[in-house]
């Protein structure tokens, strides 16, 4: 038999006349695409109003959303906002790159839709969008005064702000200042205004949940209609963290020392959360004191980090007791302020022995010279209980050490600051230097914290100026070398130091952040 073999059949386009297999349309699909747009009716042109000020896009009608630039909630307001686009199949949808100040957003689309029976036809374009600065709501309330809601006012009544440091931080990192209207310092604590009591109260139990606190709260009655049995009211929460803080010493009154097993009356505060760790330095014993027991019986601290007093290390003894990070030794030092006028060395017992070595230098208490607001240690030194001359605290480093390797930065909240004396704007800078040296000593504070790469711009800066002023004096080269000498002699101290320093406290390049403009 004959085979036949069969062959396609195949017909002109109508319009340009190239050989195709036939379709309902009769076309190629060049020229489908030609007479055929899919797009059509489909809004290429679109408009984003951005809060410049808290920093949401708005989502019609009148719903404010946070999104990150080219998330997927922003490309999710933007396909939303496409009007035609339902009469399409969507199959895929991306950011396209703009210049982050151009105030522009372009999303390209690809869709599908049936353009005749059996015939499919996808298309790709672009829309752009124009960024439009408008100010939401909650924003224009805060540029008014008297709009807020709930207030919450924070208060720890010690002599220095190292707490609310701490506080602000833990803020930033759960971003709940995006829901405050306005942040005010006080003297003894900070101001958070809220557009709604709902928000106060979350920040209450926040604060709860990382402290030991108890708070109060009141109401104002503003306004009312009897007609229609409404009330208008501002509500206040006060909370009161109770007033002890990390590396302070504390004596106990006695009836505490009973409740809690007849434990030693001297203690030191090495960590704090929502429990108050204690620690006895002669035996590393710890305890733990939750909010509902110290409120019941509340003690305040004996001796604070502004007592501190610096000490030298002249002899040491170790010995096998461990706890954790610590290690008990017998220590010899003598104050600072002794070692070219007189002998006097005190011995004792410290929970530093696997910091210190001889010569070290450290900073405790001297309960031998200070003069202490409490009857508690003459009562004890009445009833025949040995008294520490000192308490060891921290292994000290030379701040300008510190400086040197610290290559990270922090986020501050904006807020209303009061009227400051250039005292106490000093004071303030050495609570933040001192701040940052817990930061570098504790892992647990940074685990709970953001840290940014540091911004080296103002250093170019002061670089650049320095080079300009060579460049203009007829000296300069004379200036070159006064100040290469100088530096040479500063790295060779830097360098003895670092020797000295092998356990200088640093935070890893892994624990910090993308660099952050502070400006933003």
């Amino acid at each position: 038999m004959n085979s036949f073999k069969q062959t396609p059949s195949r017909i002109n386009c109508c319009l340009c006349g190239t050989l195709i297999q036939p379709n309902p349309s009769n076309m190629c699909v060049n020229c489908i695409r030609n007479e055929v747009d899919i797009t059509e009716g489909i809004s290429k042109s679109l408009t984003v109003n951005w809060c410049k000020k808290c920093g949401r896009y708005l989502l019609p009608p009148a719903k404010w959303i946070f999104a990150e630039l080219e998330s997927r909630d922003l490309l999710s307001l933007c396909l939303k906002k496409i009007k035609g686009l339902s009469k399409v199949k969507l199959i895929d949808a991306s950011f396209l790159y703009t210049e982050p100040h151009s105030k522009r957003l372009r999303i390209k689309c690809t869709v599908q839709k049936e353009v005749f029976v059996g015939t499919i036809l996808q298309q790709t374009f672009q829309v752009i969008y124009v960024v439009h600065n408008l100010m939401c709501p909650d924003c224009h309330k805060s540029e008014t005064d008297h709009t807020w809601k709930s207030l919450a006012q924070v208060r720890q009544k010690v002599p220095h702000k190292k707490t609310f440091f701490y506080l602000e931080q833990l803020i930033l990192k759960k971003n709940l200042h995006n829901k405050m209207i306005d942040i005010e310092e006080s003297p003894f604590g900070i101001d958070f205004f809220f557009s709604h009591r709902s928000h106060a109260k979350n920040l209450v139990s926040f604060l709860q949940s990382h402290f030991i606190t108890r708070f109060n709260s009141s109401k104002t009655l503003i306004s009312q209609d009897t007609n229609s049995n409404t009330y208008n009211y501002k509500y206040t929460f006060c909370v009161e963290i109770a007033p002890i803080c990390r590396d302070d010493f504390i004596c106990l009154p006695p009836q505490i020392c009973k409740k809690m097993g007849g434990i030693s009356p001297f203690l030191i505060c090495n960590k704090l959360s929502n429990l108050i760790h204690l620690m006895d330095f002669w035996t590393l014993k710890t305890y733990e004191i939750d909010t509902l027991n110290y409120w019941r019986d509340p003690f305040e601290s004996t001796l604070n980090s502004k007592y501190l007093t610096g000490y030298m290390v002249v002899d040491i003894e170790y010995t096998n007791i461990r706890l954790g990070k610590y290690m008990l030794a017998e220590v010899s030092v003598s104050r600072l302020s002794d070692i070219e006028n007189n002998d006097t060395v005190f011995i004792t017992k410290t929970h530093l022995g696997n910091l210190l070595n001889v010569g070290d230098y450290v900073l405790g208490y001297d309960l031998s010279s200070l003069n202490v607001n409490t009857d508690l240690l003459e009562d004890y030194e009445q009833k025949g209980i040995t008294i520490p001359e000192t308490v060891l605290i921290k292994k000290y480093y030379p701040k300008k050490l510190r400086r040197k390797y610290r290559n990270w930065e922090l986020k501050r909240l904006k807020m209303k600051e009061m009227e400051k004396k250039k005292a106490k704007i000093e004071d303030e800078e050495q609570q933040i230097e001192e701040f940052y040296e817990e930061i570098e000593e504790n892992e647990d504070i940074r685990k709970k914290i953001n840290l940014y790469h540091k911004n080296d711009e103002k250093n170019n800066q002061q670089e650049n100026e320095k080079e300009k002023f060579k460049s203009k004096n007829n000296l300069g080269m004379e200036l070159e070398s006064e100040e290469n000498e100088k530096e040479e002699n500063q790295d060779e101290e830097e360098e003895e130091d670092e020797s000295l320093y092998p356990d200088l406290p640093t935070i890893p390049i892994e624990e910090l952040l993308d660099k952050l403009n502070l400006k933003d």
